[in-house]
């Protein structure tokens, strides 16, 4: 009778444990979370990772479109770097008609590049600048010189 007793609590805790293991992660693999970043506790960027890139090449004083806009998805830029062969302001900008010259807004300030100087932002993972739906990604140059670089980007 002990012994019954003994293979019937150890039977008990076996099916608590697997209860505490197993259920949990059957329930959540149903749901299907989509991880944000919030500054102010309502706004959700959602987390992204880079799946696309595109290529910086501007080598003249003009906006020049470097990410398409698709009507009914976002640009979420998880990293970018660019480099300039001689002086040269240049920022990201966003917005419609031919290489953003409609509702042009500013995504960076100007970066003044030097000779031979860049800069780098961002490393694939996590978004450091948005553009809302229907608005493409545009890069403003000041000069002439040869501006390059890439962009990484998620875009859903």
């Amino acid at each position: 009778p002990l012994l019954f007793c003994e293979d019937t609590l150890m039977r008990k805790l076996l099916l608590v444990l697997w209860a505490l293991i197993c259920l949990p992660t059957m329930v959540f693999a149903q749901q299907t979370f989509k991880p944000c970043h919030t500054s102010n506790g309502t706004n959700c960027i959602p987390e992204a990772g880079a799946s696309n890139s595109a290529k910086i090449s501007v080598a003249a004083a003009t906006t020049t479109e470097v990410i398409p806009l698709v009507t009914v998805k976002q640009i979420y830029v998880t990293s970018f770097d660019m480099m300039a062969s001689n002086i040269n302001n240049v920022k990201l900008v966003y917005g419609t008609g031919v290489a953003c010259g409609t509702n042009t807004t500013d995504l960076t300030g100007a970066y003044p590049l030097i000779a031979q100087a860049g800069i780098s932002k961002g490393n694939g993972t996590g978004v450091i600048l948005f553009v809302p739906s229907g608005n493409a990604l545009c890069l403003t140059a000041s000069g002439s010189s040869l501006v390059a670089g890439s962009v990484s980007y998620a875009q859903y």
